[in-house]
């Protein structure tokens, strides 16, 4: 090592037994928290009084207070025409042989199939039971009828399974919607849906990474000085098990002192016999 500072470093810790890791900047997300403090400046000085927000965004739930009675709770009589019921889909107001010859790409679809007129890799993927098509998938292992949705009720299946289910997330709509049905870009529609979904994005509460804050430089060597503490090492012969940092924010000059505590005077006693006194000359 020809570096004199990397050679103080080994000096200092070689009375450790302690192993020396690297760890990448991405993982090591506690080196700087310090410099990720919130801002306190104001972002926006004249933020527009009247945003322009869906009134979706507003919605809750509340318990109607004209129906409900606390003695019927007390006494354990619920009222039954108030305990919501989980609703499946169905097709009962649908003729879905009527519905998919509405739909042109399904019915084009069908009749070639009628016809022989698409490969066979395509013939084996449909099936037409009672004038009605299904999909069939996992032809191989496990195969699985998935019956094909018309472009125009897409919908319907979409906002019954997603909003009628309590606002699934992608993976759980995705996995209920395609046990039973198919059609086309299914994901890339469902993925579109769900994240433009307001309920759902306005509960969703993303975690934000605060941005670095810029450090002042320092008019003068020890104006600004930085103190941290490290985890607790293998205690060693004269009982330290902590090590305590010091850094000049003007030149980057650290110094090191190893403890046994992590006590506020073991740190007001360094800072003011050890920074204070040795390096800047004051006596307190």
């Amino acid at each position: 090592m020809q570096n004199n500072k990397i050679q103080l470093w080994a000096l200092n810790i070689t009375g450790y037994n302690c192993t020396i890791q690297y760890i990448p900047g991405p993982k090591n997300v506690c080196a700087d928290f310090m410099s990720r403090l919130p801002s306190d400046e104001k972002q926006n000085e004249n933020p527009d009084p009247y945003p322009d927000i869906s009134d979706n965004t507003y919605e809750i739930n509340v318990i109607n207070s004209n129906r409900f009675h606390f003695t019927d709770f007390a006494n354990n009589d619920q009222l039954v025409e108030d305990i919501p019921e989980k609703e499946n889909f169905q097709f009962e107001e649908f003729d879905m042989s009527i519905e998919q010859v509405k739909d042109k790409t399904l019915r084009e679809l069908k009749e070639q199939l009628v016809s022989d007129k698409v490969p066979e890799a395509v013939q084996n993927k449909y099936i037409i039971i009672d004038d009605i098509l299904y999909y069939i998938s996992n032809i191989d292992n496990d195969p699985i009828i998935r019956l094909y949705i018309p472009s125009h009720i897409k919908q319907a299946v979409v906002e019954q399974y997603h909003d009628g289910n309590g606002h699934m997330g992608m993976d759980k709509t995705l996995d209920s919607i395609r046990q039973k049905y198919f059609w086309p870009n299914m994901f890339k529609e469902l993925y579109n849906y769900v994240t433009t979904c307001v309920p759902c994005q306005s509960r969703n509460l993303q975690k934000v990474r605060a941005p670095i804050q810029e450090t002042k430089i320092p008019p003068y060597p020890f104006c600004h000085v930085g103190v941290d503490l490290s985890v607790p090492y293998p205690t060693t012969m004269s009982g330290n098990r902590y090590i305590i940092g010091f850094i000049d924010l003007y030149s980057g000059w650290p110094e090191a002192f190893s403890v046994a505590t992590k006590s506020t005077d073991n740190v007001a006693h360094l800072l003011t016999e050890e920074i204070t006194s040795r390096i800047l000359g004051f006596k307190f």
